[in-house]
């Protein structure tokens, strides 16, 4: 696994609209060595 191989799925429910229409929804992540976050929330809010 590498450190961003997480980021894409994240993306895609951030980005795909889900966790707007299901405000509700709670995301886990389990082992997905999250120092990556940072990066890409950054990136994200550039996006």
């Amino acid at each position: 696994m590498t450190k961003l191989e997480m980021a894409e799925p994240i993306a895609d429910l951030i980005f795909g609209g889900v966790l707007e229409r299901h405000p509700g929804l709670k995301v886990i992540s389990v082992e997905a060595y999250s120092g990556w976050l940072a990066f890409v929330a950054e990136y994200a809010d550039h996006a």
